[in-house]
């Protein structure tokens, strides 16, 4: 198997990774267990109702048949470079977001006004209250250490001062460990900060179970941050060792430290369980305060303090309370990182595509006897008297990026090809010929997004070489 193939099949991986998490996110929405499908309020009774079967059904089925195109979509993979199948699961990642809340503000609607036309009222004795006995600091004390949090740490850093190792090649990947590192601190942090939940009368009770889930949650991103960690290491050295071994050990880490952290949680659900098998439990009448919108189930009460407020998960999933001060700079946050996300995808397709047809995407040129590439996304120096052999070729046979960025305008990085190995390369791809100079140590394959000038460089290499 080569290894685009490989590339593909990890795309693959967390292409249906997604599928399955937006699935779960939306499917639940329907469900009558918790007396809120689409956080509509209703009783068990009104769920039977034939006219609230047939929307949650609908809605359901609707669901799935989006998904599962979305699934055979993912086929689409297998026919992109590598660079456009990264392109296509963060797309499919929005559209897999935005188009099901289409569907679930639709039915939500429907909903709605059934509950209206039938004049379901319900009356409820006790209403939601927030324990104000509670301490989030006291919650925080059953949390395991964070010195535990020093493991994924440590195995972070290993791969990041791996990658730096390799060079300017490894600089890409080195960003990504940095990233791993961010968002460990940013987990133990969003964990500390969850807000302490009233479950009950007994303020003993909550104090409890609010320490157990912060327990839990903990234990379970210890275990998720580790396997990321693993992974990284594992896929760096992939990357520059050629070790397939390396990608099955990240593979498995990555496999038992999700399994660990669904472990952890369920655990927390039984425990759970158990505290309340005896307890009050309060109900929930908020649905004026609900919406769905682009990005589905959105939450805003001015009224109240919460800045996370659990769906119809029973308490999986968490939404933002956009009313709250502290919801409204997460929820700024938010669209900011998907703003960068936006940004990302610009600089690295759209800005080369626009210097590529402005004919300003690479200058190739010889000064004071050194081979220079130059443009704005890449500055390449190569002494001329250091190569010993030069070739112009239209074809660089298969091969495919081990580091460093390529789209379909340009290429910039360490690339291994079969006809060539590992090479470095600088190049405008849709500029044919390619200049391949070999010196004694690497192989450089560069060229002018003019072709003449590059044939031209090619003829001034061959004569000062007395070729």
């Amino acid at each position: 198997m080569d290894q685009i193939r490989i590339v593909q099949l990890i795309y693959l991986g967390i292409y249906l990774l997604l599928c399955a998490t937006f699935y779960w996110t939306y499917i639940q929405e329907a469900r009558t267990r918790f007396g809120h499908p689409f956080m509509v309020r209703i009783t068990a009774v009104m769920a039977k109702e034939e006219s609230v079967q047939e929307i949650l059904g609908q809605y359901k089925k609707r669901i799935r048949l989006f998904f599962f195109v979305c699934v055979f979509l993912g086929a689409i993979i297998f026919f992109l470079p590598p660079q456009w199948g990264f392109v296509w699961m963060i797309l499919s990642g929005f559209v897999q977001i935005m188009l099901p809340s289409r569907i679930e503000r639709t039915s939500r609607k429907r909903l709605m006004l059934l509950k209206q036309e039938k004049q379901w009222f319900i009356r409820t004795e006790s209403r939601h209250k927030i324990d104000l006995k509670l301490d989030r600091k006291r919650s925080n004390q059953s949390m395991p250490s964070s010195w535990w949090f020093l493991i994924p740490i440590v195995i972070q850093c290993i791969a990041f001062v791996y990658c730096l190792v390799q060079g300017e090649g490894g600089k890409t990947f080195a960003a990504v460990c940095v990233l791993g590192l961010l968002i460990i601190a940013a987990g133990i942090g969003f964990i500390r900060w969850l807000p302490n939940k009233t479950y009950c009368e007994e303020s003993t009770v909550n104090q409890r179970l609010n320490g157990k889930k912060k327990a839990a949650a903990s234990r379970a991103w210890l275990w998720i941050c580790s396997g990321d960690a693993v992974w990284n290491l594992g896929i760096a050295g992939f990357l520059y060792s050629e070790r397939l071994q390396c990608l099955f050990l990240a593979g498995a880490a990555l496999i038992v430290s999700v399994t660990a952290a669904i472990l952890a949680l369920t655990e927390y659900g039984r425990e759970k369980q158990y505290e309340l098998a005896s307890e009050v439990v309060y109900e929930y009448d908020e649905e004026t305060y609900w919406d769905v919108g682009w990005f589905g189930l959105r939450y805003s009460n001015p009224y109240d303090p919460q800045v996370f407020k659990e769906n119809n998960s029973g308490g999986l999933n968490l939404t933002v309370n956009q009313a709250a001060r502290k919801g409204k700079w997460m929820t700024a946050g938010i669209i900011l990182f998907c703003a960068g996300i936006a940004l990302f995808v610009v600089w690295q397709f759209a800005y080369p595509k626009y210097l590529d047809e402005k004919g300003l995407l690479a200058d190739l040129v010889i000064e004071d006897g050194v081979i220079r590439v130059t443009g704005p996304l890449y500055d390449a120096k190569i002494p001329k008297e250091q190569v010993v052999e030069a070739e112009l070729t239209d074809d660089l046979g298969e091969g495919i990026r081990t580091n460093g960025s390529s789209t379909a305008s340009y290429g910039k990085g360490k690339f291994r090809y079969d006809k060539y190995g590992n090479v470095r390369v600088y190049l405008a791809w849709k500029h044919r010929p390619y200049l391949v100079l070999k010196t004694e140590t690497d192989i450089y394959i560069v060229n002018d997004d003019d072709p003449a000038q590059t044939i031209r460089i090619y003829e001034e290499i061959k004569g000062g070489n007395g070729s």
